[in-house]
């Protein structure tokens, strides 16, 4: 069998996750090739292939090297995938979402040529607000999708609406390689690792990760540790870690709070990372809807943390249980969120060692062979797919729409 994974970018926690997925299909007698369109103008340009020591993978193209996908008009993308689809000839396509011209291109190839698609997703109907013609026409489209790959059950809703049935949903996308994240953690902790970036860590600390955009809300919860600080005897620090856009926003929300406790790093290494990690009492998390999921979450987990998280973050129903390894608050409410930064802070430390170790087997379920064995089961379900558009206005539709590219 042969098979394609195709996406505009395929950065971060990619390269293992497919590393993953290749070593089962090979198993399988199969054969996986990975194509995304080009290697720069991603979101996460700062973690261009994950960790350095993960392993490479075979049968990688890049179709426009390290050009940036802003620069590249969506027809020019999707006559490109398409030329290596005919080229490969797979038996089932993995693409990432509709919306990008890989993923378009992707779904309109196999309809063509009557193979089997899988769309691979993690957005929520409320992560990107549309009008109801525009849904109605989403809907339209994804009747042309054979399977879908989504992150978990909380995803349910998002594929019934658009009409995929549950038995063609499959699990496991936003997952990290939880041994990794584990493992440099606790060698951290050992050996007593406090220095990043020049930075003594302090004693005790609150610990966010994320890019400094509009949707992760570092203000709100920069206000929600203000008010922490001045109900608490002994508060914890606030430590910050990203860049981007939005970092005015932040220095004027700190500027206005006062920046007592609160420090701010730069984006590190994964290495770095585990440290930031190994040393701190809890994640924080406040995204508002548009956090379609978020890995640090993950990454938190693996490493022993308790978490606070939004309960507008696409992975709060999943992985975090109230009480067991933290708690998910209201990112309209900084009170409540200075609330749960306060009960967190004066639980035993017996209490927060529990709950890390709560969260390290809550994360285990989600683990790279989770999305290996997901992504076999959907390409299972649709390598005998042998079908072309369900209707002639679809097929018009899909000849007109190529897809956009608009990085957040």
């Amino acid at each position: 069998m042969r098979i394609v994974v195709v996406h505009m970018d395929l950065s971060l926690h990619w390269p293992v996750r497919l590393g993953k997925l290749q070593e089962l299909v090979e198993r399988k007698g199969g054969a996986i090739t990975v194509v995304e369109a080009a290697t720069r103008g991603s979101p996460y340009d700062f973690a261009r292939r994950g960790r350095p020591d993960a392993a490479p993978l075979r049968g990688w193209v890049s179709l426009f090297g390290d050009a940036k996908l802003s620069g590249l008009s969506p027809r020019v993308i999707a006559d490109k995938v398409w030329r290596i689809l005919d080229q490969i000839d797979p038996d089932v396509v993995l693409s990432g979402p509709v919306a990008f011209p890989t993923g378009a291109t992707a779904v309109r190839w196999c309809r063509s040529r009557r193979r089997g698609v899988v769309v691979i997703d993690n957005a929520r109907l409320e992560d990107v607000p549309r009008s109801s013609l525009i849904n109605a026409v989403k809907r339209r489209v994804y009747r042309n999708i054979d399977a879908m790959l989504v992150p978990a059950a909380s995803h349910l809703a998002t594929c019934r609406y658009f009409g995929i049935p549950a038995e063609r949903v499959f699990f496991g996308v936003n997952v990290v390689d939880n041994e990794w994240f584990a493992g440099w953690a606790e060698t951290h902790r050992r050996e007593g690792n406090r220095d990043v970036c020049e930075m003594r860590l302090p004693d005790n600390y609150f610990l966010g990760v994320g890019r400094h955009v509009e949707k992760k809300n570092w203000p709100g919860l920069i206000s929600a540790y203000d008010v922490y600080r001045r109900t608490v005897e002994r508060p914890w620090d606030l430590l910050l870690v990203g860049d981007g856009m939005r970092r005015g926003a932040i220095d004027d929300r700190i500027r206005a709070v006062g920046s007592r406790g609160i420090h701010l790093l730069p984006l590190v290494t994964h290495a770095e990372l585990c440290t930031l990690y190994a040393n701190a009492e809890c994640l924080v998390l406040p995204s508002y809807y548009g956090e379609t999921w978020g890995a640090v979450v993950n990454e938190a987990m693996a490493c022993g943390l308790p978490v606070l998280v939004s309960d507008e973050c696409g992975c709060a129903q999943t992985l975090v249980r109230a009480g067991e390894n933290g708690w998910q608050f209201s990112p309209h409410r900084p009170a409540d969120l200075a609330a749960l930064m306060q009960r967190m802070s004066t639980l035993p430390a017996e209490a927060r060692a529990a709950m890390g170790k709560a969260s390290q087997q809550i994360i285990r379920e989600w683990s790279l062979d989770r999305f290996a064995e997901g992504a076999w089961g959907a390409i299972e379900a649709v390598c005998n797919c042998d079908r072309g558009f369900v209707s002639p206005l679809d097929r018009a539709l899909f000849s007109l729409w190529h897809g956009r590219f608009r990085p957040i």
